[in-house]
């Protein structure tokens, strides 16, 4: 469960942050005793105080000191008795009924982020698929702090849920919407997030997995990744990393679908339009083909290469030299310390090959020649001993006998 990952955007754009390092050992023993009588569980925090917070959720006046309240409680639910607690006042009941009765923006982006607080921790959780379908109705918003908090609930339902029945082609549209038409760029991250979560492990139902995911994926994969100072390729910040890693996820989810479905006709649109997705995978093997940007391998770059392969090999992508020198590059590096980075080295491989098997003989022979000699030979060495690996026939002869 990605605790640590809910807490990170819990309160991140509050005016508001109190604290409770206060320790039990730091206090005498009647204030001790005094205060546990009205804790939460192991907590210092007081239930009476979360029952008058609530309390005002059936008549609502919203102003500053409600929303300070809101905003402590809110800071509160990274405990995770706190979050029990809630659970126990019906607090997913709570808050559709609200969301249901007030149009208080602020009022409800708050609430809602509690409940997905809540849905992350580690306690015994619960909440009916009628109280999820009417958190997922604010959808029809335009406040993208609301959208935010709702892309947040989602992730945490999918995560607690084998299927998504409460996931409709309504549902999907919204999302796609919003892909395809907010600059909001932590909307759009959160987003390609759950559109990467909803896709896993065949959560989605296959009716809904179509082509527009990926073409929606992309336009805020672009837009996110898009830099207004440099027309330079660049992943030098978490947020793009991560922009790189749920488009890719998004899109390798979707091959799976495509691929174990036996209606073909998801797949070959894809196919017919895949030099779109291998304009993006060059640029990010491009980056990486520099030492400086490659080392020391992550395990994100390491995913981005096992995708690439995946995908390239189910589209049967065609032959591309700028693509295939910038991957060689990386090879060349890599297999310096293959003994470090297996797992690496096992998909670039493989791609490699997949490419060499793609190519015209001729294409291939003059853009060798664009390298030093003595890395093509390591090159060539490499693939000549992995080459019947493969489900594709690779012949190689020809480079060896170049390369002697």
């Amino acid at each position: 469960m990605e605790i640590n990952h809910c807490e990170e955007n819990r309160l991140k754009d509050s005016e508001i942050t109190r604290s409770n390092n206060i320790s039990a050992a730091d206090l005498d023993e009647e204030t001790n005793n005094r205060l546990r009588g009205d804790a939460i569980g192991d907590t210092l925090y007081s239930q009476s105080f979360v029952l008058k917070t609530l309390l005002q959720f059936s008549h609502l006046q919203w102003g500053e000191e409600v929303e300070e309240d809101l905003c402590f409680l809110w800071d509160m639910t990274v405990e995770k008795d706190v979050c029990k607690y809630l659970f126990e006042l019906s607090f997913p009941s709570l808050t559709c009924a609200a969301v249901t009765k007030y149009s208080e923006n602020r009022f409800t982006e708050i609430i809602i982020g509690i409940l997905a607080n809540i849905l992350c921790a580690e306690c015994d959780k619960h909440i009916t698929e009628e109280e999820i379908k009417i958190i997922l109705n604010e959808l029809d918003t335009d406040d993208p702090l609301i959208l935010i908090q709702i892309m947040r609930f989602i992730n945490a339902t999918a995560h607690m849920s084998k299927d998504l029945p409460f996931i409709s082609e309504t549902v999907i549209d919204k999302i796609k919407f919003i892909l395809c038409n907010s600059t909001n760029s932590d909307l759009l991250l959160k987003t390609l997030e759950v559109v990467a979560k909803l896709t896993t492990d065949f959560k989605l139902n296959r009716g809904l997995v179509n082509i527009g995911l990926i073409e929606a994926s992309l336009i805020a994969y672009q837009l996110l990744m898009a830099d207004n100072e440099s027309e330079v390729f660049e992943m030098d910040t978490r947020s793009k990393q991560l922009t790189c890693r749920y488009f890719l996820e998004v899109v390798s989810n979707v091959c799976v679908y495509f691929d174990q479905s036996d209606d073909k006709s998801d797949l070959l649109q894809f196919k017919r339009h895949s030099n779109v997705f291998v304009d993006e995978v060059f640029k990010i093997v491009d980056y990486f083909s520099y030492e400086e940007n490659l080392l020391p391998i992550t395990d994100d770059i390491i995913f981005y290469m096992s995708v690439f392969r995946f995908v390239s090999e189910l589209l049967d992508v065609a032959y591309r030299s700028d693509l295939f020198l910038s991957l060689t590059k990386i090879l060349y590096v890599i297999l310096d310390i293959e003994e470090e980075i297996v797992e690496m080295l096992e998909p670039v491989v493989e791609l490699e090959c997949f490419l060499l098997f793609r190519g015209n003989p001729r294409v291939v022979c003059n853009d060798l020649k664009k390298l030093p000699r003595e890395h093509v030979k390591n090159i060539l060495k490499a693939v000549s001993e992995n080459k019947n690996k493969y489900d594709f026939m690779l012949d190689v002869e020809y480079l060896l006998e170049m390369y002697k």
